[in-house]
């Protein structure tokens, strides 16, 4: 009997081994799916995460440009507006320079008639 026991053990022990075995190969399948699931789920976050990052990124992107082109355009004006500037200074400078001369000649103008005055009293006075 020691024998049949022996061998019915031995049978009964491999047969536990494989169901034993079979149940942690499907504990550890089951842990390996749930990994592998979870896995999924957190690549699938961060590839939103990216969509939403390039997003911002090209709206950013986007306002920065339009506010290089009105950052361009109030240049352009400011350097228009300092060559008006300059223009009108140019000009204010010629007009004085024509105020001054005008007032030159209305001094001698002046000095001309007073001069013919003082002839004229003598001519008349004789």
């Amino acid at each position: 009997m020691n024998m049949i026991e022996f061998i019915l053990g031995a049978a009964i022990g491999c047969a536990g081994g494989y169901v034993a075995k079979d149940k942690m190969g499907s504990t550890d399948n089951a842990s390996a799916q749930r990994e592998k699931e979870s896995l999924y789920a957190e690549n699938e976050k961060l590839r939103n995460n990216y969509k939403e990052a390039k997003r911002t990124v090209e709206d950013l992107t986007t306002e920065n440009e339009r506010l290089k082109k009105r950052m361009n355009e109030r240049n352009d004006d400011s350097e228009e507006m300092s060559e008006d500037l300059e223009d009108a200074r140019l000009e204010i400078k010629k007009l004085k320079a024509q105020v001054e001369k005008l007032q030159l000649d209305l001094r001698e103008a002046k000095e001309t008639i007073q001069d013919y005055e003082i002839k004229f009293d003598k001519i008349k006075g004789e």
